[in-house]
């Protein structure tokens, strides 16, 4: 893992300096808007766009499973969705 994936996974281990929830059905997960709006132009839309998203810091998600999100948090933060071959 390089670098910016172990300041983001120590940043995710710590919850530290969160600025949105994302809420699963009864679950609620701390996030950066930064780092998701990074990872996804649908989160920056959300986030930073006129949505009441970006207003709130509260996030919806209903089509995602709970897990299923988990572990797209944790690629996210370790950059493995940015790797390139």
């Amino acid at each position: 893992m390089n670098w910016l994936g172990k300041a983001l996974t120590a940043i995710l281990d710590s919850e530290r300096n969160t600025d949105c929830k994302f809420i699963i059905n009864d679950k609620v997960y701390l996030g950066h808007k930064l780092i998701f709006s990074c990872a996804s132009e649908v989160f920056e839309r959300m986030c930073y766009g006129n949505f009441t998203e970006g207003t709130t810091g509260e996030i919806k998600l209903t089509d995602v499973e709970p897990a299923t999100f988990v572990m797209s948090i944790i690629e996210i933060f370790r950059c493995e969705l940015f790797k390139r071959d």
